[in-house]
């Protein structure tokens, strides 16, 4: 499977294989495309803020007080329950399966999903959690753009 940098490269690449398949004069082709795009975007924009929202909630965790832990646990499951729905679907869609890079970012999904719990039950231990997250995002983060694009 080919691999872009940009989201322009991916689109021109989907048009000139379905153009190479089918003829795109046809409305109702362009139409499918248009709401095939749509909608692998749209996955990628919720997975991203989601993304940032579990990340902040857990950076967040580091810093509140013991009477705002149940909002922080609530929102923070909400946001990972997001993050694993639309990770799972945009690798369904993209029919990749599970590389090693996949199985990376689950595992470091799973640990920073379960550092902003523990925040509040290890209280001592919250400098050094506060960079683990850190690490784990990154980690996260590099997985993608070093080894989705560049493998």
């Amino acid at each position: 499977m080919l691999y872009t940098k940009n989201l322009l490269g991916f689109v021109w690449l989907q048009i000139a294989y379905l153009h190479s398949r089918t003829s795109l004069d046809s409305p109702l082709m362009l139409v499918k495309f248009k709401k095939i795009l749509k909608k692998k975007i749209m996955v990628q924009l919720i997975h991203v803020f989601s993304v940032m929202i579990l990340i902040s909630l857990a950076v967040s965790g580091y810093f509140a007080q013991a009477e705002s832990r149940k909002k922080i646990l609530m929102w923070s499951g909400i946001a990972s329950l997001v993050v694993m729905l639309t990770g799972f679907g945009m690798a369904g869609m993209q029919k990749i399966g599970f590389p090693l890079w996949i199985n990376v970012k689950i595992l470091c999904w799973l640990l920073i999903s379960s550092l902003v719990g523990v925040y509040f039950r290890k209280p001592e231990l919250k400098g050094k959690l506060l960079v683990f997250n850190i690490v784990l995002a990154f980690v996260a983060l590099s997985m993608v753009y070093w080894f989705r694009f560049n493998l």
